[in-house]
């Protein structure tokens, strides 16, 4: 079910994106990019022998936004586009290949009126390997579970900007591949590259409008969140069960596309509860409550595109009696939806996709549902 609402809601923001493309042709540019590198064992876990070298190549096409809404000004007239990729992992016996389809957003660091400048780039989307665990025919790639996963790509870029319609770009990056824990095992891949481009602007100079940030004034806000992700939990091949996320958090308004975020979280893990209970790793209920339930502190930087938003949040565990933690920091990446605001006090509900990971390992993707309450 949650997999199916992930496919829904992507292939939705998907299909806006591509309108957008569609309505913009004198902004819209074409990239090659050539990845090479190599996988990372970031787990010893990992039972697969790490390949010499992994390539990819990756096809993208990109808006430029031209300062026609006021998000344009506020986010520095970032780039919105889409991309596929191919992706060689080096092993073919063992972890095959990989294709990611996905959209991505580019933002400038640096030098945005410079003929050399530092931009970085996000994109998340889904992925199909070919290759995944199988007890009887490929015991050793313990790291993917299932052939459909989530593909988020992180990279930076130097552009070399050109006067023609041709610009060069080159950087270094990473490409993550889980399903998150769906399906067990689950270790997911992590591809750390180096990698060179070249874009084609067909129209030439891009177009852009460009002004000031205007947005209402500096403001705090009031931020509520429900979720649910389900995962398989210690069995390879065993039952998915549900965890529940529910959240309270304060957001500092730097302007209407920019906010801080600072609050609490709490998770119940309905694998723990039961899997602590079966095996009697929990002597009582109320023990096993308390060993599935874990409660966070977290800090989150939200960047808002129009009525969609990108979280990039990070978090500690705080609570010493829950089971099965071995590391106390955790992350997620999130996609939002916003609605129209309504009403007094002014509020804004929205629907989000979260990818929640420990260092390089994937924990859950969860689904989630939310609003945020200001004057």
């Amino acid at each position: 079910m949650s997999r199916s609402l992930y496919i829904l809601v992507w292939s939705l923001g998907m299909m806006q994106l591509f309108s957008n493309l569609a309505k913009a042709q004198s902004n819209v540019a074409y990239r090659l990019d050539v990845h090479g590198g190599q996988i990372i064992r970031h787990s010893e876990k990992i039972l697969y022998v790490i390949p010499s070298s992994t390539w990819a190549t990756e096809w993208s096409v990109f808006y430029q936004s031209d300062g026609s809404r006021a998000w344009h000004h506020c986010q520095s007239y970032p780039k919105i586009g889409a991309s596929f990729w191919w992706v060689d992992l080096g092993n073919e016996e063992v972890l095959g290949k990989a294709i990611a389809l996905m959209p991505k957003i580019e933002i400038g660091l640096l030098g945005r009126d410079k003929p050399l400048s530092l931009k970085f780039q996000l994109g998340t989307g889904i992925a199909y390997l070919s290759k995944t665990y199988d007890l009887i025919n490929n015991i050793s790639n313990n790291a993917i579970g299932s052939h459909w996963n989530n593909a988020t790509s992180l990279q930076f870029n130097t552009n070399y900007k050109s006067s023609g319609a041709w610009q060069l770009s080159a950087g270094f990056g990473l490409l993550h591949l889980s399903n998150g824990a769906s399906r067990l095992p689950n270790l997911g891949i992590n591809f750390f590259s180096g990698h060179l481009g070249l874009l084609y602007r067909p129209n030439g100079e891009f177009k852009i409008n460009k002004g000031k940030c205007t947005s209402r004034t500096k403001h705090w806000s009031i931020l509520i969140h429900v979720g649910v992700a389900y995962s398989e939990t210690m069995a390879i091949g065993g039952p998915r069960f549900p965890t529940t996320i529910t959240s309270l958090g304060g957001a500092y308004h730097i302007n209407d596309y920019h906010r801080i975020l600072l609050g609490m979280e709490h998770e119940f893990n309905q694998g723990v509860y039961d899997f602590g209970r079966s095996t009697y790793f929990f002597r009582n209920r109320s023990q096993a409550i308390s060993g599935a339930q874990r409660w966070m502190i977290f800090l989150a930087d939200e960047l808002c595109f129009g009525a969609f938003s990108i979280l990039l949040q990070v978090g500690i565990y705080w609570k010493a009696k829950s089971a099965f933690l071995n590391f106390p920091v955790y992350n997620r990446l999130g996609l939002r939806y916003y609605l129209p605001a309504i009403g007094k006090p002014r509020t804004r509900f929205f629907a989000g996709i979260y990818l929640k990971s420990h260092r390089f390992s994937a924990e859950h993707i969860a689904l989630g549902l939310g609003a945020s309450i200001s004057k």
